[in-house]
């Protein structure tokens, strides 16, 4: 059972925010929901499900680290937003004085956090929105014995998979993380993902919560919805390999 609160701003009520104010609040939320879909299927395509030909494997390690790679430079790109649009515009004062307890700990958990050298910037300046050839120069000195430079190719683009190309980028990408220790790297990507998504969900909630009460304030009419038929996401697969037209790949 998955409870929503609905409720419906009015565009005038939106008009009651100040532009900069209200610019910022459509982003997070932006931001939130994205994050939402990324979470969602990078979850579900890292779950360890047991597979027998080696292709699905390697089709499945490459799909949860793709989604992952997005997933932590949006991450990043959130943290730039803070900074411009949040920190730079002194909304950032107004705000923090109605903060709660749990918003104020986020903030100041990212603000450590991207304050000194993270992995997540490392992957976004890298692996996420850029294509770094001194990066796979370092991967491909790394490759395991056990890791596959196996390529499978298909007339429908969708279902080939140049798996070499993803064992140089997955060992590039652990190395930035946690040089000659990849199992550590691995640990490291899933926790310190999980966290931050955690501090980042806290203090949009809490920065659109602030923003409301100052200029909308009252009751909003939030109204109960259930979802009584929603999918365990341990039982849900999305998979690599799938029938599809030519015409449409």
């Amino acid at each position: 059972m998955i409870n929503l609160q609905h409720f419906t701003l009015s565009k005038k009520q939106l008009d009651s925010i100040p532009e900069n104010e209200r610019t910022l609040i459509f982003l997070l939320c932006h931001v939130a929901s994205e994050l939402a879909v990324l979470t969602k299927l990078f979850r579900i395509c890292s779950a360890d499900v047991e597979v027998k030909q080696k292709y699905f494997k390697e089709a499945r390690d490459a799909q949860w680290l793709t989604i992952g790679r997005l997933l932590m430079g949006k991450i990043y790109e959130f943290w730039k937003l803070l900074e411009k649009s949040f920190f730079a515009t002194k909304i950032s004062k107004d705000y923090a004085p109605h903060f709660d307890q749990d918003t104020n700990a986020a903030l100041d958990n990212l603000k450590k956090y991207f304050g000194s050298n993270n992995f997540i910037k490392t992957v976004h300046h890298n692996f996420a929105f850029h294509y770094s050839a001194d990066q796979i120069k370092v991967g491909y000195g790394k490759l395991d014995k056990d890791d596959s430079l196996d390529a499978y190719l298909s007339i429908t683009n969708v279902n080939s998979l140049y798996s070499f190309a993803e064992s140089v980028v997955f060992r590039s990408m652990m190395e930035s993380i946690s040089p000659n220790d990849h199992a550590k790297a691995i640990t490291s990507l899933l926790d310190e993902t999980s966290k931050v998504i955690k501090w980042i969900n806290e203090f949009i909630g809490g920065c659109v919560a602030t923003c409301l009460t100052l200029h909308v304030g009252g009751d909003l009419g939030a109204k109960e919805n259930k979802i009584e038929d929603a999918e365990d996401w341990k039982t849900i697969t999305i998979p690599y390999f799938v029938e599809i037209e030519e015409n449409d790949s």
